[in-house]
């Protein structure tokens, strides 16, 4: 079906004939509406979803009807005087747009772009040492993205555009610590809740989780277990004698669930990166906004090889349940020092490379900070609003695409919007470090998934990066000393023709940097081409 709507030019990223997607770009009048919703425990996709839009007229409108939607999604609506645009609120499907005589708007970026346009210097910056572009700006000059749980909105007179925040992750500031266990029974509650939801919406399809060693992949097969769901495969990627897949396994058969590992050396990375598919997924993830997230790309490949998968098959993704548990609350000795919060928000967030320009790179997360203090009155709850709306929305989400891409349907209970006003509304100092989280597991998890991650120490995590077989799709070789040569060389032709590359040797021992520059390269290939 061709899609179009007045004064807009679509450029939309929907499968192909051989692979349809799960969720495909449906029009209902003058909306068209991707992704799905919660309806009770009904689940509202294509048709039925888009009926929800049909009376919205204006940006009061379409937020008014956001606030009350749970579930993940992108909307593009034309009306007699505007057109609408908005994503969820954590930007499953990416938006991007520029504007002209009309509005050029898509989820396919490799369309949305033309030869001659130009590189933002400062996304570049940002892009290169973060994996993603601060704010609305992307990678090229003219071209913006919708952030997650914002509107967009575009006067068809006098063709400008306003947009506003329907939904941001910032704590109440006047939260009051509440009783351990009143909290932890109130999160149980929430979890039956959204996972009786989500079991009641699988349908006795093969429900596929990605298992870790790590607290939140458990909480999902155990909740499975909890309403005797049976149809369950967990699958586990990395080499067979890290610690995360001994933990996998154990926890699959006490539970009594199929488990699968995929050993994934460097040459299937190098052949799943030869092969085309990593250029297939830019267009899925919005990478002029974000490098993609590529991890559990082979999970699929694997699965298929060994017939493991079955055809109506749906992802439940564990991501990002240690953001919204509080892991990534940063630890200041004093909570209102904003040069030390700058100091540690760049080191965990701008990391992946080394630039000229380093402070420039920085500039954005300052003013916002400034922003927020005014606001707020306090600097407190921006290192999880900045977290929420960079890192995780952009990148983190986007694990959910490798899946999408081959035509399955995915869930991601953690971003489930109840569960994310519940962690919202627990105070800082008692979600901190995931503190109760932890006495949560313990109390409410059964004994086989009790047990707490094992530490690891820095020299052991330095060596698994350092053989992490996606360095694969880079190196051809197999010697850990040679992938260290790879990962501190330039790729591609970007780092070449631009001088915002230090001109000093890449500090890119981890495979995102690498990722992030390739990308660029090959953004720069196709504006030039």
């Amino acid at each position: 079906m061709k899609l179009s709507l007045p004064n807009i030019k679509l450029q939309l990223s929907d499968g192909n004939n051989e692979i349809p997607s799960a969720y495909p770009w449906t029009q209902v009048g003058n909306v068209l509406v991707k992704g799905y919703m919660y309806s009770g425990n009904k689940l509202l996709t294509g048709t039925e979803f888009g009926r929800k839009f049909e009376n919205v007229r204006s940006r009061t409108d379409l937020i008014r009807t956001l606030q009350d939607i749970v579930g993940f999604y992108a909307v593009i609506i034309s009306t007699d005087n505007y057109v609408l645009a908005a994503v969820d609120r954590v930007a499953s499907t990416p938006l991007l747009f520029r504007q002209s005589s009309c509005l050029e708007i898509g989820d396919d970026f490799q369309h949305i772009l033309k030869r001659g346009d130009t590189f933002n210097e400062l996304g570049v910056l940002q892009y290169l040492t973060s994996g993603y572009v601060f704010g609305n700006q992307t990678l090229l000059e003219g071209i913006q993205q919708i952030c997650a749980g914002d509107v967009l909105e575009f006067n068809k007179s006098s063709r400008t555009t306003v947009t506003e925040n329907y939904y941001s992750y910032i704590q109440d500031q006047n939260i009051r610590e509440r009783p351990t266990e009143e909290l932890i029974n109130e999160l149980h509650s929430v979890h039956l809740k959204i996972f009786e939801r989500m079991v009641e919406t699988l349908d006795g399809r093969q429900a596929v989780v990605p298992l870790s060693g790590g607290y939140d992949s458990r909480l999902i097969v155990e909740m499975l277990h909890n309403f005797s769901y049976k149809n369950v495969l967990c699958v586990t990627w990395g080499r067979a004698d890290y610690w995360q897949v001994g933990i996998a396994r154990d926890v699959a058969e006490s539970l009594g669930y199929q488990w699968a590992l995929i050993d994934s050396s460097p040459e299937d990375w190098r052949k799943w990166y030869n092969s085309g598919a990593f250029g297939n997924e830019l267009c899925m993830c919005g990478a002029l906004a974000s490098i993609p997230y590529v991890q559990d790309n082979l999970i699929f490949n694997n699965l298929y090889q060994l017939g493991l998968l079955q055809s109506d098959a749906i992802m439940i993704s564990g991501n990002s349940g240690d953001f919204i548990e509080g892991d990534h609350i940063l630890a200041l000795e004093d909570p209102e020092d904003s040069e030390g919060l700058l100091q540690l928000l760049e080191s965990k967030h701008m990391r992946l490379s080394t630039v000229q320009k380093p402070n420039e790179a920085r500039s954005a997360i300052e003013l916002e900070l400034v922003k927020f203090r005014n606001l707020f009155g306090t600097i407190q709850g921006f290192d999880e609003f900045w977290e929420w709306r960079e890192r995780q929305s952009k990148f983190v989400s986007k694990s959910i695409k490798p899946f999408e891409a081959k035509g399955f349907e995915w869930r991601m209970p953690f971003w489930d919007y109840e569960l994310m006003e519940f962690w919202r509304g627990v105070p800082r100092q008692q979600k901190a470090a995931r503190k109760l989280f932890y006495e949560y597991a313990t109390k409410k998890m059964a004994q086989s998934v009790q047990k707490a991650n094992p530490p690891v120490s820095l020299g052991q995590r330095y060596y698994d990066a350092l053989i992490d077989g996606r360095f694969g799709c880079y190196d051809s070789t197999k010697s850990i000393f040679s992938r260290l040569l790879a990962s501190n060389r330039s790729v591609g032709g970007f780092s070449q023709s631009s001088e915002l590359v230090s001109k000093r040797p890449l500090r890119l021992t981890r495979f995102n940097g690498l990722l992030a520059l390739d990308v660029c390269s090959q953004i720069e290939k196709r504006v030039r081409s």
